[in-house]
């Protein structure tokens, strides 16, 4: 249960993490080899750093949503599911959750998020349960390893808040989140079909044991 975990917490400075304990480091994450013939990509002049959300990012991350989600061919417009996106601090950071940004060259390209389960996913967690959240690589940045030092700050996090399980949603058109949700060791637990102004699309849930 969680209350049987040691909680630490740790204090962000500007750009600089300043930790409490040796548990969080800001980093630059390892780039990824490039891949055949890619798509060229941004020059970037500066390491990728990940960083916790700061007021003002909002309007940054849901530019960054709309694109990840369009390349993704998984975006249906904002609505009232992207409310949290403008209280991050309350529905996050002060529920016992977490939001990191990458950012490269001032630039956020990735993000990524922890909280308590939503009622949509509660049924596959428990009271030691986080869902992750909001966790998007801008498709200009893919392959130099943003994603993976993202995720993994975040496990590493919800272990330090005390949580024993993670779970997700995501599209089944998704296929390379799917596949990178996979090869961290999550499971498919649940598919749902919806539908969006006459779109018909899937919904699956994963979860995962830390």
């Amino acid at each position: 249960m969680r209350g049987s975990h040691t909680v630490r917490y740790n204090v962000f400075v500007g750009r600089k993490i300043r930790p409490r304990s040796s548990s969080y480091q800001q980093h630059s994450p390892t780039p990824a080899p490039p891949k055949g013939d890619a798509p060229k990509r941004p020059a970037v002049t500066d390491d990728p750093t990940i960083r916790r959300y700061q007021p003002g990012d909002e309007a940054a991350l849901r530019e960054l949503q709309r694109v990840a989600l369009t390349d993704a061919g998984a975006y249906f417009g904002e609505g009232a599911v992207d409310e949290d996106l403008g209280r991050v601090e309350s529905v996050y950071l002060d529920a016992g959750g977490e939001f990191l940004v990458a950012e490269v060259d001032g630039k956020i390209v990735g993000s990524g998020a922890l909280r308590r389960p939503s009622e949509i996913v509660g049924e596959l967690s428990d009271d030691a349960g986080a869902e992750l959240k909001r966790f998007y690589v801008h498709p200009e940045y893919h392959r130099r390893g943003i994603g993976r030092a993202l995720y993994d700050d975040l496990e590493a996090r919800a272990r330090e808040l005390g949580y024993e399980t993670m779970v997700l949603e995501t599209t089944a058109r998704q296929t390379p989140a799917r596949r990178f949700y996979e090869s961290r060791g999550f499971e498919e637990r649940r598919r749902e079909s919806g539908e969006d102004e006459g779109e018909r699309y899937e919904v699956l849930t994963y979860r995962k044991v830390l």
